[in-house]
């Protein structure tokens, strides 16, 4: 759930489309596969910077642009390399990152170039459910069951970090990281 620059509140519920509350005037519209998206199965709402709108789903994602009153679909066909994206964050550089089953797709939107971090780079083939980016500019990618993987672009290196865990294989959900460099991760 976000609110987006102008107010509205964008929600979505899984497999029932994007809703959408304008706070101004209490509206509500629904959108749906009806109404253009890829499809009903939408996960994540996300604003980058610039105030396109991402919404994930199973087959894709939609980029929505309300100024310009836009809607792109973008699927594999396109170049990404994951179709389900449950995550969206945008970076410091200003890219797109979506994770979903077996990787994280990172679009670069000023070259509309796509990398994948996926299994050939070391990832296993789960849904990846976490993604934060550190002050040094590592990424910190986290998955249904229960690992942590740092990527490392400058030095294109992706390690796996271990957790301290019972035995039972956790979601990992968020990363935080504490004034002093520490990193806390939520399961």
């Amino acid at each position: 759930m976000i609110q987006d620059k102008s107010g509205q509140i964008l929600f979505t519920r899984q497999n029932t489309g994007l809703f959408i509350i304008n706070t101004n005037d209490t509206t509500f519209k629904y959108a749906s596969k009806n109404e253009g998206l890829i499809d009903n199965s939408c996960i994540r709402v996300f604003q980058d910077a610039e105030e396109m709108v991402w919404v994930t789903s199973g087959n894709g994602f939609n980029v929505i642009d309300a100024k310009a009153g836009k809607l792109k679909r973008i699927q594999k066909q396109h170049g990404i390399g994951i179709g389900f994206s449950v995550m969206v964050m945008q970076d410091k550089k200003g890219r797109i990152w979506l994770a979903g089953n077996g990787g994280v797709n990172i679009i670069d939107k000023k070259t509309g170039t796509v990398k994948l971090i996926s299994v050939d780079q070391g990832l296993p083939p789960v849904t990846n459910s976490g993604m934060f980016e550190d002050k040094t500019g590592k990424f910190w990618l986290g998955n249904t069951i229960g690992q942590v993987y740092v990527y490392d672009e400058k030095a294109s290196t992706l390690e796996l970090i271990k957790l301290a865990q019972d035995g039972n294989n956790a979601v990992v959900h968020l990363f935080f990281e504490a004034t002093n460099g520490q990193m806390w991760i939520a399961t």
